[in-house]
């Protein structure tokens, strides 16, 4: 048996406007030297989980605009006074603009120490672990934010470590004294596997490090959850990156007078 329970059963529902704190909303002006106070009502839209921000908030102040004549011959104004999704807008390119740097300073260090092919190699890889991650997390069901773009940014450095490891021992392999007996493949396939294992471990202890932060509940739980997610994807898809396409440009890209 169902019993249905409305509000009207146990409230009187009624259409009316609630000052909060028992004080009138007024807006300050100036006009002609002179202050004026008029009476304003403030009002708060929140988007639906998922939605993007900075659609929403472009629709709502495309309807604004239409309604703008209409409202200018009753004489009312309205004011935006908080613009959630320029912030958000504005810090997500913001953490696009230092990913993007930390790739160029990645690259250049690289050409220093190893050379411009292996730097242009692991520079290669980095686009492709991000992108490898994001399409992972979308497929999870994560969206695109702040958070989620901080937790690349703060694995980045993390992300080429594993590419960086591999291109570094095929460097070594290439100065052995036996690498003129051998291909550029071979030496690529022998160096790869030799520092496989360490490099499975040095990865799984970051992994197991970030998946800590799922133990974490609460409000903060929830606003920091997208790192838990993210930094071990990265790490992983880095992996993936640096054992499967980090052997396969050396092979295509390097010869052995390199």
């Amino acid at each position: 048996m169902q019993m249905h329970l409305y509000i009207r059963d146990i409230a009187k529902v009624t259409k009316s406007e609630d000052i909060q704190n028992m004080k009138s909303a007024t807006l300050a002006y100036v006009q002609n030297g002179l202050g004026n106070e008029v009476h304003q009502t403030t009002m708060s839209i929140t988007k639906k989980r998922g939605a993007n921000v900075v659609e929403v908030n472009k629709e709502i102040f495309s309807l604004l605009d239409s309604f703008k004549p209409q409202l200018d011959r009753d004489n009312i104004g309205f004011i935006i006074t908080r613009d959630d999704g320029y912030t958000a807008n504005h810090s997500v390119n913001e953490l696009v603009m230092h990913i993007v740097i930390s790739i160029i300073i990645i690259g250049v260090l690289l050409i220093l120490t190893l050379g411009y092919k292996e730097a242009f190699i692991v520079t290669l890889t980095v686009p492709m672990i991000i992108s490898l991650t994001l399409f992972t997390g979308y497929i999870l069901g994560q969206s695109i934010n702040k958070i989620s773009l901080f937790a690349l940014l703060l694995s980045l450095g993390l992300l080429v470590d594993s590419a960086i490891i591999v291109i570094e021992n095929i460097h070594r392999h290439f100065h052995d004294h036996d690498a003129k007996n051998k291909t550029v493949k071979e030496i690529a396939i022998a160096a790869t596997n030799e520092v496989g294992n360490p490099t499975n471990l040095a990865t799984l202890a970051i992994i197991i490090t970030f998946l800590t932060m799922f133990l974490v509940g609460g409000t903060v739980g929830q606003y920091i959850r997208p790192i838990a997610i993210y930094a071990p994807l990265a790490m992983f898809a880095s992996l993936i990156v640096a054992y499967i396409f980090t052997p396969y440009f050396v092979n295509k890209l390097m010869k052995k007078d390199d």
